[in-house]
């Protein structure tokens, strides 16, 4: 099964690694901390208990972890400790998304509609990208529409059962409206993604071989410390292109909370903008919010499913 995580900035976590002991002993604690004292360069660091390897190294910052790394494996008379990145354990892997789909949701179900749980109704097909703005303001409920991430599009299904806690439930019908392929400028998958694509449930890794300057990926410090803390994740853009020609038709459309510009050219093109209306006080006339200006998609798909 598979898991579609939000983004994270992974340099955050720039300063985590595995520790492992050979020969194993009772409290790997003291003698990993002892190792790093002796051999790792008395770097600031705290352990703790985790799933992978025989502690958890948190290191004060990423410069510290990578002099520690460099420096593995760590002899002691009696013991050897080996390090090993977080994310170059043997249960981490590279995969590609594939498209972006632009897609609407009818029939969503009302006491779900708002930002966090569209996103999470995503989360079991795609990455969700993007929301339109009109479907959160509060005027517009006839349909979600959202561009996701997806390795393929046929991953997505064309019907949604939506299950309440209450054991209540509703069917939601997804339409497409547009798939963009997704060119990769990095080989093997996109960097800033670490969700899961294989299921590896095996044995506990053993201890990882010696590392070498040289045969590592991670080879070079880096020049700044990154902070340790999660900040908020940043906001979707949107992904629109601007009108590079004057366009030979434009027609406005007035709706409930929202106008509708279409602008048309000579060589086919036409782009239909969403501009949704914010009311502003009792006494003054609502505004359109150009801010919040949405791009419908073409409603052909750049591809036939």
């Amino acid at each position: 099964m598979d898991s579609y995580m939000p983004f994270v900035p992974m340099h955050h976590y720039d300063n985590l690694a595995f520790a492992y002991t050979d020969p194993l002993v009772p409290a790997p604690a003291n003698t990993i901390r002892r190792a790093l004292q002796i051999q790792g360069g008395n770097p600031q660091v705290h352990l703790a208990p985790s799933s992978r390897g025989f502690q958890l190294l948190i290191f004060s910052n990423a410069t510290a972890r990578e002099n520690a790394l460099l420096r593995s494996p760590l002899q002691l008379l009696d013991h050897t400790v080996f390090l090993e990145w977080h994310d170059e354990s043997d249960n981490r892997f590279l995969f590609q998304y594939e498209a972006y789909v632009a897609m609407s949701i009818e029939d969503y179900p009302l006491e779900h509609w708002n930002r966090d749980h569209i996103i999470h109704c995503a989360a079991p097909y795609a990455n969700p990208h993007f929301i339109d703005p009109i479907c959160l303001t509060g005027m517009d409920y006839s349909a979600v529409i959202l561009v996701v991430k997806a390795e393929s599009p046929y991953d997505i299904p064309h019907h949604i059962n939506f299950k309440n806690h209450d054991s209540s439930g509703s069917v939601g019908r997804v339409h497409f409206i547009h798939i963009e392929d997704i060119d990769h400028p990095f080989p093997g998958g996109d960097p800033d993604s670490d969700s899961d694509d294989d299921d590896q449930n095996g044995p506990p890794s053993p201890p990882p071989p010696p590392s070498s300057p040289g045969s590592a990926s991670h080879t070079q410090p880096p020049s700044t410390s990154p902070p340790s803390t999660l900040p908020p994740p940043p906001p979707p853009a949107v992904r629109a292109s601007p009108l590079l020609t004057r366009p030979s038709s434009v027609q406005v459309w007035a709706f409930q909370g929202w106008f509708e510009v279409s602008a048309s050219g000579n060589d086919g093109y036409v782009n239909l903008f969403r501009v949704p209306v914010v009311p502003s006080s009792p006494r003054v006339a609502p505004e359109a919010s150009l801010s919040s200006t949405s791009l419908l998609l073409p409603l052909v798909s750049s591809r036939t499913l």
